[in-house]
């Protein structure tokens, strides 16, 4: 035991920054938070507290049991501090030790092992990337599982894992299926997400990249076709002008085909000149 007159653990005040995990059943993160939590004993000198040495505990005075007793509390609190409140209800006993608390807590998630193995394994055979938003959402689940798995002697192999996550993902990641399964030794699993983030991210790069140059040729093709529609009103317009300019020159005056004067004074090839024709005309009749 530590020196009886301080103890580190009686100057913990917020459990939660050193545990940040809240353990939780349907989350499942018992192995996390017993590995934070034994690291969080062990450096204040009462990992005996939840898990008692070997050899046999010696004689200890009516001060040293008080003061046993008061840091015992401590380590429980600190298990009832970082549960779900259905883990709580579920563990809590009034004058309740440590120990005790603590293998409650483990019974919750490694009772029944054969039966909880069997409800993991098919979950973990049906987790698909299609179920979820992105590849870090996915891995992570897998993790989890694999971690809930291993915490009732059900342990999936590293291998396993990666092969798993391949055979898990949408179609269009079917060339990095085939890279992985071509490679060998296979990755890990961590080496493995990592790539599949990376593929992930270069996909979405090349959608956007794709997408752009759609939307430019969209916007060139409207372009050309206003750019059509304009030449075309353009023809439109100057033919229209062209009519109106014969119109005036032609038409205002009483302009008459070369021939309407022919039968009356010869005058069939002067008589497109409006005034000059007019003034004949009258001489001669």
């Amino acid at each position: 035991m530590a020196n009886l007159k301080f103890y580190p653990a009686t100057t913990v005040t917020n459990i939660e920054t050193a545990i940040p995990i809240t353990l939780d059943l349907k989350r499942g993160q018992y192995n996390n938070w017993a590995t934070l939590f034994k690291l969080h004993a062990l450096a204040h000198l009462v990992l005996d507290h939840i898990i008692p040495p070997t050899e046999a505990a010696t004689t200890m005075t009516d001060a040293k049991t008080s003061t046993c007793k008061r840091i015992d509390a401590f380590v429980t609190q600190w298990i009832y501090s970082t549960v779900s409140s259905d883990i709580l209800n579920t563990i809590i006993i009034l004058e309740d030790e440590a120990k005790d608390a603590w293998n409650r807590v483990a019974e919750l998630f490694q009772d029944n092992k054969n039966t909880r193995a069997v409800h993991l394994e098919t979950q973990f055979t049906n987790t698909h990337l299609r179920d979820f938003p992105n590849v870090v959402a996915y891995c992570q689940r897998l993790k989890v599982l694999a971690d809930q798995l291993e915490n009732i002697s059900a342990k999936v192999s590293d291998d396993l894992m990666v092969l798993k996550m391949i055979h898990g993902l949408k179609e269009a990641y079917a060339g990095f299926v085939t890279i992985i399964q071509h490679r060998g030794p296979l990755p890990t699993f961590a080496q493995a997400r990592s790539m599949l983030s990376l593929e992930e991210e270069s996909m979405k790069q090349r959608a956007t990249l794709e997408s752009g140059a759609d939307s430019t040729l969209l916007i060139n093709s409207n372009n050309n076709l206003v750019s059509g529609d304009n030449n075309s009103k353009q023809l439109q317009e100057n033919k229209n002008e062209n009519s109106n300019s014969i119109s005036q020159n032609h038409g205002g005056c009483g302009w008459r085909p070369s021939n309407y004067y022919g039968s009356r004074g010869g005058l069939g090839n002067r008589g497109g000149s409006c005034g000059r024709g007019q003034k004949q005309h009258s001489a001669a009749s």
